[in-house]
Formats: structure tokens, sequence, C-alpha cells
């Protein structure tokens, strides 16, 4: 037992001893030796200036962009670059999940939904809330306020297809058979005849 002496615990590598005033005016020194060199005073004023001009650089990046986009067959070919690089199997379906994936988000559909209505409808989600409170917020055929049978749970907008007129917001059973019916009130009127003798 008395041949073995205990080693005392060893240092981790990260560990520092602390510095001595002497030590930290020595290495304030250093540096100051170091930054008066001439080759690092010119390559910290080379990147003070690139600093300084970054600003300037992406505005005339950002023209010559738009410039080079303006010559004759530059976005036929950018199109078709891009056309050629999403019919790629691999992209398509990181592509199709990454949607699947945003669309889930209740905040995304929302907003897909009001850019569907303008774009569909012309109506923005002001006059499209206006016009469904105004029906007090039921189909404006069947009186109904039960939009578990709509695709996505919602209202849908009915409009005039040859003119393109909203007409009112239906639930999707009273939408389907509207166009069904092919938009004619006599059909619908016959309709209802034979449902009433039967």
């Amino acid at each position: 037992m008395g041949r073995y002496k205990v080693r005392p615990p060893s240092r981790p590598s990260s560990h520092r001893p602390t510095m001595t005033e002497k030590q930290r005016e020595q290495q304030r020194v250093r540096q100051r030796t170091y930054d008066a060199k001439p080759e690092v005073r010119a390559h910290k004023s080379a990147m003070e200036q690139a600093r300084n001009r970054r600003p300037e650089r992406k505005e005339k990046l950002r023209a010559y962009r738009k410039a080079y986009r303006q010559r004759p067959g530059v976005k036929e070919r950018e199109r078709a670059h891009t056309d050629e690089y999403y019919k790629q199997p691999e992209v398509r379906a990181k592509k199709q999940a990454y949607d699947q994936g945003r669309r889930k988000k209740p905040e995304v559909r929302a907003r897909l939904r009001e850019l569907y209505i303008q774009r569909e409808y012309g109506l923005s989600m002001d006059a499209y809330e206006s016009m469904f409170k105004g029906q007090g917020e039921v189909c404006a055929a069947c009186g109904s306020n039960d939009w578990s049978h709509s695709r996505g749970k919602c209202p849908v907008v009915d409009h005039d297809h040859n003119t393109g007129d909203v007409r009112g917001i239906l639930c999707h059973r009273c939408n389907v058979a509207i166009g069904l019916l092919r938009d004619d009130p006599r059909v619908a009127r016959l309709l209802a005849e034979y449902l009433e003798r039967r």
C-alpha cells in the first residue's frame, strides 16, 4: 500500500488559469502591435469599405437582374428550366409533402380560402362576411347552418355561371343541386311537382 500514491485529479483540458493583470497588459500590447501592422490595417479598411458598399451593391445587383430578365428569351428559358426541375419525381414528392403539411395549418387554410374567394368571385373577405351575416349566417336556399357535409366544413359561394354575379352563400348540397338542375328554375319546379305527386 505504501508504494502506491494517490494522484491528484487531472484538470480538464478546457481549464485556463486566471490571467494576472501583468499578463493582460502584455496581451493588450501584443494586440495593439498586431493591429498596427500595415497589412492588417489595410485588410480591416477593405472589410469596412465592403460593409459600407453592401446596400449599394445590392441595389446594383437587383437592377441588373431586372434588366437581364427583360432580355428576349430569358423568361422562357427560366420557365423551361423550372418546369424541367419540378418534373423530377423526387422533387415533386418533396414539394407535395411540403404543401400538404403546410395546408394543414389553420392560418394557412384561412389565407388560401381568402385568396380563392377573391380570385374566383371578386369578393373581399369583408364583403363575404357582410353577405353571410346579412342572410343570417345560414344557407340562403334551405336555411341550414350545418356545414359538416361541405368541403372544408364551411359555406360555399353560389354564382351565375353566365354572368359571374354572386347570388348568395349556400351549403354544399344546395350548391351542387343547383348545378345539377342546370341553373334552370323551370326544371327545379318540375322536380318539386314530381316529388309532391309522389
